[in-house]
């Protein structure tokens, strides 16, 4: 007989989670290349179809590059707190 956990799919080892980790990320490079793609269309326009969709397609890449780094400012982890103590209680 096999006992299922409900909440196993939620558990930190298991890779078909529901909610990944990494959303935040996700989330941050999501809007960064959106604000990117509303840049592009306001300074563009829609003059011609190939400057447009050029335009589009550039704002997508540096916004997915840009993604990660804006997260990075965004969500620094907080020196002194309890994750750094334990890092340097585990060194010892």
């Amino acid at each position: 007989m096999v006992i299922v956990r409900p909440l196993a799919r939620f558990d930190k080892g298991n890779r078909m989670k529901m909610y990944p980790d990494d959303w935040q990320v996700k989330l941050t490079t999501g809007l960064v290349s959106s604000a990117c793609v509303v840049a592009a269309m306001m300074l563009v326009g829609m003059k011609g179809f190939w400057p447009f969709m050029l335009s589009i397609i550039v704002a997508t890449i540096v916004g997915n590059l840009l993604g990660p780094l804006v997260y990075r400012l965004l969500f620094r982890s907080s020196s002194g707190g309890p994750m750094e103590k334990e890092k340097k209680d585990e060194k010892k």
